[in-house]
């Protein structure tokens, strides 16, 4: 991607050292080994809910047989909201639902129920105005078709040793066991005051694996980040190692459910040096070393990846 595309996960919203401090403040007690994000249908309510532009997206048409029939089981499934259409990637659309921040947990718990049936898998894109930044730089990318096919070939652990010797091997600290602590999903909410959003677009993914849905945003390739491909394969590598399934992926952070996280320092430091080279600002920006990092992983039921 070019720079000038470079939204993801870094170039909108929170930038620069302000935005680092906003994040480390509010995100701060799962940053640093205290605790990590579970998927819950918990959600504050000391904050009003914060104002955000809602999702711009089209209804979705009457000869649309797939939309039809996803909508019909949304129905069934008793969501109330209305599905869109979000976009559209390699023919294929992509559908969604504006749901407030304080349900948004919920529905997607709900929406990841009937992946099987509906064959679409949910994934939160953050606010209403993050389907809006995706339709300006969806056509820079190849077709998702293309980059399953190149995640194929991908070799994870050749990619990983030729991170480490790009980055240089990450600060090292004491490891020191923290019990991980439930805290909310960061997608739903206003990193300053937690307030929930009043527009989170829940994106529609037509498969019904969690490790494609980078193939079908297009997501990466810019600055740090790795290609869409490396994202596809790491993330299916992490599903079938720890149970890790994407839950959001925002301008600034991925957040992942994980139903088997490391139980071991051995197994969570293996799994630190895989965040690492994935996304190196967790260390430098976050837990300030690797060990730290490991000690956060351990029995942890969410991962947050942030760039600054």
């Amino acid at each position: 991607m070019e720079s000038d595309k470079n939204w993801g996960l870094a170039a909108v919203g929170l930038t620069g050292t302000l935005g680092v401090i906003a994040l480390l403040a509010a995100l701060g007690a799962m940053i640093f080994g205290v605790g990590y994000f579970s998927c819950s249908s918990e959600t504050r309510t000391d904050a009003p809910a914060r104002v955000s532009e809602p999702v711009e997206a089209q209804p979705v048409p009457a000869d649309d047989m797939v939309g039809m029939g996803l909508a019909s089981v949304l129905e069934r499934a008793g969501l109330e909201a209305r599905l869109l259409v979000f976009f559209e990637r390699g023919g294929e659309r992509i559908y969604g639902v504006d749901v407030h921040g304080a349900e948004a947990i919920e529905a997607w718990e709900l929406l990841r129920a009937y992946t099987d049936e509906s064959g679409f898998y949910p994934v939160i894109l953050g606010e209403g105005a993050a389907v809006r930044l995706h339709r300006q730089v969806i056509d820079g990318f190849e077709a998702p078709s293309v980059i399953l096919e190149s995640a194929l070939i991908v070799d994870v652990d050749a990619w990983r040793e030729a991170r480490v010797q790009q980055y240089g091997a990450p600060p090292r600290g004491a490891y020191e066991f923290v019990s991980p602590q439930q805290v909310h999903v960061a997608a739903t909410t206003d990193v300053l005051t937690g307030a929930p959003f009043e527009h989170v677009a829940i994106a529609l993914v037509p498969t019904r694996s969690p490790w494609e849905v980078p193939a079908y945003l297009g997501y990466g390739g810019w600055n740090e980040c790795p290609p869409p491909e490396v994202h596809v394969a790491l993330m299916k590598r992490w599903y079938q190692r720890h149970g890790a399934e994407i839950v959001s992926a925002t301008q600034d952070t991925v957040e992942m459910q994980v139903a088997r996280p490391p139980i071991d320092q051995p197994a969570a430091l293996e799994l630190a040096t895989e965040h690492y080279v994935y996304c190196s600002d967790i260390v430098y920006q976050g837990t300030g070393d690797l060990d730290a990092l490991a000690a956060g992983l351990e029995g942890a039921p969410m991962w947050l990846f942030f760039r600054d």
